[in-house]
């Protein structure tokens, strides 16, 4: 059994990485009432992988007849949505996989030019309109671009919306109907703390969010024996919101570490 001094540690190691009051809490009833055989490092990671539910649904990636899958990243402003598709590109076409890009973010400033560049870097097509022009339309031209070039993804940007501007939100709920998406995935700031939860559960209720991705993660670069230290925004999405995890990114183009039981790959 645990001393109160050791489980007091482990409370402020937790407290501080911010998991929360109530993931806190639990692991230490279960420190209190199973112990921790094989150390308190291992069973604290045991029970936070746990919490993430990492998973629990598919990933949609098989190309049909009529259909390419398509993956529509969205988020609030700011979080880096544009980046991170950029990063999950790199890694997939590392692994010989074709993608096409789609710039739906047509409010932002420079939005088109910067996945523009990510495309021109990976040597992959980015459909994109002119600025301002309609976002469904450029998204339904890439979902008939897709298609046509038998691509294996399509990954959709959008701009960044407040979760609390019904407007907006309505605005990504047609964008999702019009392409059919086959999966969201929910870019969070790993800067934001608990925040990320009220996020993700006003994403989750209005557009439904099958993955969530944090970027960026450096623990998981910097300290790659204690990747799960790394992950509290992660752990209250997957408690909290019921968002399971895709990913986690790091600083550089296809750093992207999978959410998995042996840590993060």
């Amino acid at each position: 059994a645990l001393s109160s001094e050791q489980l007091e540690v482990v409370e402020e190691v937790l407290l501080r990485s911010d998991v929360g009051v109530a993931t806190t809490t639990r692991i230490l009833d279960d420190l209190r009432t199973n112990g921790a055989p094989e150390g308190v490092a291992a069973k604290v990671r045991d029970t936070l992988l746990d919490i993430l539910n990492v998973g629990t649904r598919g990933m949609s990636t098989t190309v049909t007849a009529d259909r390419v899958p398509v993956w529509l990243f969205v988020g609030v402003n700011g979080v880096g949505k544009t980046t991170t598709i950029g990063k999950v590109a790199a890694r997939e076409t590392q692994r010989g996989r074709s993608v096409i890009l789609a710039a739906g973010d047509t409010f932002r400033a420079a939005a088109i030019e910067q996945l523009q560049l990510w495309g021109s870097r990976l040597e992959i097509p980015v459909i994109a309109g002119a600025y301002q022009a309609d976002p469904a339309s450029v998204a339904h031209d890439a979902v008939v671009a897709a298609q046509a070039r038998n691509a294996r993804w399509l990954f959709i940007d959008t701009a960044g919306r407040l979760h609390v501007d019904d407007d907006l939100m309505a605005e990504l709920e047609d964008l999702k109907r019009t392409v059919r998406a086959h999966q969201v995935i929910l870019v969070v700031d790993g800067m934001i703390g608990q925040e990320s939860v009220r996020v993700g559960q006003t994403f989750a209720e209005r557009i439904g969010v099958d993955f969530a991705y944090l970027s960026p993660v450096l623990a998981t670069r910097s300290h790659p024996g204690a990747p799960w230290l790394g992950w509290p925004r992660l752990r209250a999405l997957a408690r909290h919101a019921r968002v399971p995890v895709f990913a986690l990114g790091g600083m550089k183009a296809g750093d992207v570490g999978r959410a998995t039981r042996g840590g993060c790959q």
